[in-house]
Formats: structure tokens, sequence, C-alpha cells
């Protein structure tokens, strides 16, 4: 019998298990975290006689001594029955159970896959990874992990500043959160702005390494003595650049990889000296033709791979299961280090620079404002001590800097994804030239090894009966509209109402925003409670989040006021005939000739529009015909068209006029003489507003984050504004 331990709705467990019964196998599917309320488990000994193992389970009692073979896939944490309401009970009762099952499994004499519970937890331990790693030949990167921020300071000069920051151990972070969702931390490059912190390294251990270039990243799956390597084009997006887990598994970019021999031996050799049946190595190609190990995770997931691969792995998986051989696992410990090594922390040698000259500098005469700076990192910590949002420190940093003049502040900000606390740095441009930048690091923050970290769930969009749509997919999507204009340009010109706000220092106050949200309110009929909770909840949105985005609306209509204020007499005079209205009946036929025949018979009869159609549709001259009365403006229609609407006498019938769906037949009802009334320079505004966003647009330096990082950059060229 085959027993796998795993959750119920683990995928990969899907995928084996059909070929496990395909070929004969009776398998047995254990979730822990049925364990202690929904099966139970008993290991009963008698005097001269082997412990007996018995697991029952949804009404099946099965003789774990009959194993052959465990796959230890995805074991869950076990799950105390509801009625333990206590916290400490339910943890102790967790506990356990855990090691009631690790003694249990303790005594099944079979293979493994990958290994034994307590060999699998072992052989996870990077710092013993690189060094058996190491001693089989493989080139490692340097590597520190520490809780001292002396040694990861020495470590970040050595390396002029370019290195990467990882946990000690791929662990999932639990929230608070009621979805249950858990953060995780992925590598990352370590900023100028995260040294600030480096005092909080000594909350919890970190992992840093020098950043290494890639040409790509493989993920390489052992399983016994077969290899299974695959190339990640992870360089192909920025998103992904320093770290390929930041996007979507199922639409990234791979391709089976030609592993030299030698490091193909050394990856199973690999496996074998961490007691391993089953392993996933990732390593780093770099440009100059190098392989860079990083780490292996023993229980690595690989259904991804042989999906858009096609290797077979989950068929060499059920080979070594079916199997059912019992190979003793490896005890080798990785070797001690020499004798006469030595800790490069520890050897006194010269610290290089952190950044080595590149040639002769021009010198800049400036003076440092000390009372500004003073006074700015007096207002950061007061920031960091009462957990200012956004909004309120910047107007407070607004209401300081008119207090020094002369020098120019700007405050930015990042949000920890952990806890959702803020980190504040401002911006001094110093007179003379130069800018200045401080920060403010409380203590008893969060640990620095967590700073980036990202909770599981931060790119789901949407999710519908079960379903989760995240916005990786969501782009995959939005594919084919990329390059649509009016997408691209409404997401530039965002960015630039943004800068503008900023600038200017527009602001809304309090009692603008709920004078509009009330306006709102009463224009769409939301007046009741009933009413605005239905409609709130049908956009999956809060009062806070209606109110931020009535702000955002307040704050761009005084923008637009702004840009525009003294411009829209001039305009009007200017073009004044462009915004001449006409009234008109028009009828929308699919068919040139029928349009025709219908225009006739309408200018010599004088009957109405929509008579005529009703006459011609009993007739069976046409199926279809669409009537609607409308008001139009010169500038809305094409030249040849305006000249002749706008020409006509009232009731005059005119047409058939093309357009993008059909033939109209119009008759103009009136036309009237522009005027500079309340609508009209609601219209002038917004006119004036869009040629100042023309302009800037054309002036913005752009760069794409997003898709084919080769293409990204030509994108803010090559895309036009359609109206």
């Amino acid at each position: 019998m085959i027993l796998i331990v795993s959750a119920a709705d683990d995928d990969h467990v899907a995928a084996v298990e059909p070929e496990l019964r395909r070929r004969g196998a009776s398998v047995l599917l254990l979730d822990l975290a049925e364990l202690p309320a929904r099966a139970q488990l008993s290991v009963a000994y008698q005097p001269g006689e082997r412990a007996r193992t018995v697991l029952r389970l949804r009404d099946f009692e099965a003789d774990l001594g009959a194993v052959t073979a465990v796959w230890s896939r995805r074991p869950r944490a076990p799950s105390p029955d509801a009625e333990i309401t206590s916290q400490a009970l339910r943890d102790y009762v967790r506990q356990e159970t855990a090691d009631a099952w690790i003694g249990a499994s303790a005594l099944l004499d079979c293979l493994w896959l990958p290994a034994p519970r307590w060999q699998e937890l072992r052989a996870g331990y990077k710092p013993l990874q690189l060094q058996v790693a190491a001693d089989l030949g493989f080139e490692i990167p340097p590597t520190l992990v520490t809780n001292s921020s002396e040694d990861f300071l020495d470590f970040y000069r050595r390396h002029n500043g370019a290195v990467v920051s990882k946990t000690v151990h791929n662990r999932l972070l639990p929230t608070n959160r009621p979805e249950g969702y858990d953060a995780y931390v992925l590598t990352d490059l370590v900023a100028n702005r995260d040294v600030v912190d480096v005092d909080a390294i000594r909350y919890c251990p970190v992992t840093v390494q020098p950043y290494v270039d890639k040409r790509v990243e493989l993920r390489i799956t052992v399983v016994a003595d077969r290899v299974f390597p695959v190339e990640l084009d992870s360089q192909w997006t920025n998103h992904t650049r320093h770290d390929w887990r930041r996007g979507d598994h199922h639409h990234a970019r791979y391709a089976v990889h030609n592993l030299p021999q030698v490091v193909e031996r050394r990856c199973v050799e690999l496996v074998e000296r961490l007691g391993l049946r089953f392993g996933a190595i990732d390593m780093i190609l770099t440009p100059d033709g190098r392989y860079v190990f990083l780490e292996i995770n023993p229980n690595g997931a690989w259904l991804w791979m042989e999906r858009t691969t096609g290797l077979p792995i989950g068929a060499a998986i059920s080979d070594l299961l079916v199997s059912g051989e019992a190979a003793a696992s490896s005890t080798r410990v990785a070797p001690r280090p020499s004798q006469g090594a030595t800790n490069p922390l520890l050897t006194g040698a010269e610290t290089p620079a952190l950044v080595p000259p590149l040639g002769p500098t021009r010198r800049t005469d400036f003076r440092i404002p000390q009372k500004a700076v003073a006074a700015t990192l007096q207002y950061l910590g007061r920031l960091a001590r009462t957990g200012t949002p956004p909004r309120e420190a910047v107007a407070g940093l607004r209401r300081l800097a008119k207090r020094h003049r002369g020098t120019h502040m700007d405050l930015v900000w990042e949000v920890e994804s952990y806890l959702g606390t803020i980190h504040y740095d401002a911006l001094l441009r110093m007179p003379g030239g130069g800018t200045l930048s401080l920060a403010f690091s409380p203590r008893g923050g969060v640990p620095w090894a967590l700073r980036h970290a990202h909770h599981a769930r931060e790119t789901d969009l949407l999710r519908v009966n079960g379903r989760t749509l995240n916005m990786q997919t969501v782009m995959a999507y939005l594919d084919g509209l990329w390059y649509d204009a009016r997408l691209l340009t409404g997401l530039v010109d965002g960015c630039l109402v943004r800068e503008a706000v900023d600038a200017r220092g527009i602001e809304a106050t309090d009692d603008e925003v709920r004078s509009a949200v009330y306006a709102f309110e009463r224009k769409a009929g939301l007046a009741s409670v009933e009413a605005k909770d239905s409609w709130l909840q049908g956009r999956g949105w809060t009062q806070h989040d209606l109110e931020h985005e009535i702000r955002r609306q307040v704050i761009a209509r005084k923008l637009r006021k702004q840009i525009v204020r003294g411009k829209i007499d001039a305009y009007f005079r200017r073009h004044r005939t462009e915004l001449d209205t006409a009234a008109i009946a028009r009828l929308r036929l699919a068919n040139h000739e029928a349009a025709r025949h219908l225009a006739r018979r309408i200018k010599r009869s004088g009957v109405g529009l929509g008579q005529a159609m009703e006459e011609a549709i009993v007739a069976g001259e046409i199926t279809t015909a669409r009537s609607e009365f409308a008001t139009v403006r010169r500038r809305d229609l094409t030249p040849a068209h305006a000249r002749v609407i706008f020409a006509a006498s009232p009731g005059q019938v005119l047409g058939p006029f093309e357009c993008a769906d059909g033939h109209d037949v119009v008759r103009v009802l009136r036309t009237v003489r522009a005027r500079l009334d309340e609508s009209t320079r609601e219209l002038v505004m917004g006119i004036l507003f869009e040629e100042w966003l023309a302009k800037h647009r054309g002036q913005a330096t752009v760069k794409w984050f997003w898709g084919d990082a080769e293409r990204a950059p030509g994108r803010a060229g090559t895309f036009m504004w359609v109206r």
C-alpha cells in the first residue's frame, strides 16, 4: 500500500494518484489536518511483538505496517476539534498530535519520498545545503547568515552594495487577516534606504548574498537518479528579474535545459548526500556560462513545469513509489570546514569602498540648511511614533516647508506589507543644487528580514464561486489590449495628474468631500441607507472607498480649474463656431440603398421619420432601423457633415450620411449658435485640460514595468491618442 500524506486538494497528488491506481497500486491519502478531530491514530505494543500502527479514517481502517512507500507531499498541521476553544489548548493539541504522527511514522520501514519528515526538515536548512553543495564542487555565491548589523554592513561594503536579502527558511508568515492569508518574503535587492533600518537585523537573522547576474534561472527536479532540468526566462520581464517567483507560474516562459553531465551528476549526488530521494534545485546560469547553486527545496513544486514542458516528472515519481524498495536513507553529514578555513568577516582585511570611483566628479557648492534638517528629522520621528497616514503627513510637511523658505521639501513613503506600517523619507532640495534624503527608523519595529514580506494573496483581484483571478492572469487576458492607445494613454494620464497635484500642493478639505459625496448620492439615487449599502456592496466598496474616490475627483477638478484659469473666454472667442449645436432627428439603417430610397420618400411626402420607417417595415422594404433625437456639436462632426447640417433650414431632410455602423437619414430640427453658458464652460474646460494632458504626455519620460521587457521602453513613443 502506498500512503500519500498531503492535502485533499493538492494538484500534484491529483496528477499522480490516478497513474498509481492505473498501475494496480493500493493508495491511501492522509490529510494530517483530519487528525485528531476526524481521524484516529493508534500505536499498540505487545510483549515480544513489533508495534502495530493503525489509522482509522473515513470509516476505513488501515494497518500502516502494510505500507510499502510513503509520499510525504505537503503534510498540513493537525487540526484540533472545534469544541476545544482555548487557543493555548489548541496549540498544545496540535503539537502533541504532530509528535504522535512523527513517532508513528518513524516505525514505517519502507521507501520514503522525499524522506522521513525529520530528515526532510534537516535537508531544508540552507547552511547545510550550501556546505554540501560546495563540497561536491558546485559554485556557490558568498553567503552570510547573520543577525549582526556590523557583519551585515561589512558584507554589504565588500560587495559594493550589490547584495540581495533572503529569509533563512522559506516559511510562510501567518497573518491576522480573517481570510487566513499568509505572507511570504522573496529575494530582494537591498536598496540604500534599507540600510537605514540596518539596526533591525538584530531582531531576526537574515541571509545575504551578492547579486548574481542571470542569463536564465534553472529549476532542476531530481527523482532518485533521474534529472529533469527546466530553464525559466526570468529576464524577459522586469517583474521577475530578481526572483522568478514574483510571476505567475502558469504564464511564464519555460524550456527544457540541456544540463552538462558533470552538473547533472552533482545534482543527483547532492540529493543523495542530503538523505533525500527527491529535490527541486534552484540554480542560475550566468551570462558567461557559469552554473551557480542557490538552494534545494526537498519538496518543491513541479507540476507547472511538467505541464509546460512535457517532462515526465509525475511518471518518475510513480515509478519510484510503485517500486516499493525500502532503501535506507543516507545519514551522511556534511563535512566540517577545514582547519585552515577562516571567516572572511574576521580577517581584518581592509574594507573596500562601497562604490568605486568612476572618474572625476564635478564639485557642487551648496549649503545645508541646518534648521530645516533638524525640524524635518523631528517631524519624521513624530510621523513614525503616531502612524500618520500619507495624506495628513504630506499636508504637515507642506506646513513645515512654509516655515523654511528656500528649501523645497517632498515626502515619499512605502507601506510595509505585513503590518501595514508606513516608512517615510523626506527629500530636501538644497539651495545651490543637490538633494538631501532624510529617513527615521524607530526602535521596536518589524524584524529586518520581513521588511518586504508579501501577502500571498496581495495580487488577487477577484474571486467568483471559489475561483480566484489574480493580476498576472488579468494581464494575460489584457495582452491583446495592451497596445490599445486609449488604455495606455489613460494610464499615463493618471500619472501626469498625480504629478501635477503633488507639485501644486492641491488638497481637498473634508467639507468639500462631504459636500461632493452628498451631491453624488443625491444624483445617483442613494438617499436611503439601504440603497447606498446595496450600491457599495455591488462594487465591493466601503464608505471609506467611496469618500476616497470622491476626494480624488474633487482634487482632479481643482487641478483642471487651475490649469484652465483665465483661458476659457479666449478659447471660446477663437473656436465659437466649433461649439455650435444642432438638434436633429436621426434614422439609422444598415443598407445604403434602403436609406437612399427612404430619404427620397420622406423628402417627397414630408412625413416624419418615424412614420416613414414604420411604412417601410410594413411594406417589407426594410427589416430593422434605429431612430433617435440627438444634439450634436459642429466639432464632433466631420467637416463635410458639419457644413451640410449647419447650412440646412429647420425641417430639412438630409442624407443618407455614412457612419461607422450604418447610414443615417437626418432631419434638422434647429441650429443654435454657441453661447458661453455653464455647460459650454464645462465643455471648454475639458477641451483645454485634454490639450494640457496631450502636451505633457508628449514631454513625459514613460517607462513600462509590466509585460515584455524588451519592447516595454518603446511603448511611450509608439502609441497615439485616438478620439
